[in-house]
């Protein structure tokens, strides 16, 4: 291929004969055909490599490590191989629906502020049958960047982002453990980053994955949450960074209290007022949102003067239906 794609497409792949074909079909079917697909072998052992040299398409490049490097590696090294200035993912097991590609590319040529763009995603299961379930997205810049401070809004094999803008802020890094969480929050840190509402890949729910990918998870999504306090300037508490990673994922051996809560969402407030790191309007309107949730799933008959408790209470946000319940909740009526 002598001219620049339009985007270049990066699949790492590690052992993964199962579904790389179905992978591979769904980018070369795009109805934007003008792309390159990057395949990173990252040392597979089973037929993978032997999958990807069997397509004779020259929209095809075929990567090697010489040995298992990992997802880091293998996704920073996609990264530097890409010829377009505008760079999408897939993982090797997910299937890219036929418009992905040229709704993010549009999307993306018509806001060139924005550094990158994802969308919903289909579940389906191991077999390719669709579940019923979807991962639906927050839409929005300022909506998508406050929600990253809570849990991490993209999905991966959605994602199309502008290769400078990665490159400037560092690429991948960590050591495996949600690094497109981690690229994400970083990136939205300096420029405006959103979501099609729209469904864009078939993304595969694979129960081996599951289990092995929640206890890799727990390390980097404590990094994450270690960085998120830093950034913001909020003094290191084991307490705060426990709670805030309660929304991220359950915690089984102790679940925060309400109180917790109020001083961790006062932490984040009293802070970002002096950062002003996140839209101050939209993150003080997810705050409210998030403490009226959080008296609602309580039950506590103190629920009223709760809702009230400053700097978190913003009158401009309550509704009637609100102070109703709070009302209910308080007179012990759930």
């Amino acid at each position: 291929m002598s001219h620049m794609p339009l985007v270049s497409v990066v699949m790492p792949v590690y052992n993964g004969e199962a579904y790389l074909k179905a992978a591979i079909e769904s980018v070369l079917n795009q109805s934007l055909a003008d792309l390159e697909l990057i395949m990173i072998n990252d040392g597979s052992k089973d037929e993978s490599a032997h999958i990807a040299h069997s397509y004779l398409d020259p929209r095809i490049r075929v990567i090697h490590n010489e040995t298992n490097r990992g997802v880091i590696y293998s996704r920073n090294r996609g990264l530097a191989e890409a010829r377009s200035s505008m760079v999408a993912l897939l993982d090797c097991d997910d299937i890219a629906l036929p418009d992905r590609l040229a709704l993010q590319y549009d999307y993306l040529e018509d806001n060139p502020s924005l550094m990158m763009v994802g969308g919903h995603a289909e579940l389906i299961d191991e077999a390719g049958r669709p579940t019923g379930a979807y991962y639906k997205m927050p839409v929005g810049s300022a909506k998508v960047h406050v929600e990253l401070l809570f849990r991490n809004v993209f999905v991966n094999s959605t994602i199309m982002y502008r290769k400078k803008a990665v490159e400037r802020i560092g690429g991948y890094r960590g050591g495996g453990y949600g690094e497109d969480y981690d690229l994400a929050f970083r990136l939205a840190e300096q420029y405006p980053v959103d979501n099609l509402d729209k469904v864009l890949v078939q993304y595969r729910v694979r129960q081996h994955n599951i289990s092995h990918q929640a206890d890799l998870m727990k390390k980097g999504e404590e990094e994450l949450i270690n960085y998120f306090h830093r950034r913001l300037g909020i003094p290191r508490s084991d307490l705060l960074q426990k709670t805030h990673l309660s929304f991220i994922r359950s915690l089984p051996d102790s679940q925060p209290d309400i109180n917790d809560y109020y001083y961790l969402l006062s932490a984040i407030k009293e802070a970002n007022d002096q950062t002003v790191i996140f839209p101050r309007e939209t993150l003080d309107r997810e705050l409210f949102t998030r403490w009226y949730e959080l008296i609602r799933q309580s039950r506590s008959r103190e629920a009223l003067s709760l809702f009230f408790r400053k700097p978190i209470f913003q009158s401009r946000y309550a509704s009637f239906k609100m102070y109703r319940k709070m009302i209910k909740q308080s007179l012990g009526v759930l």
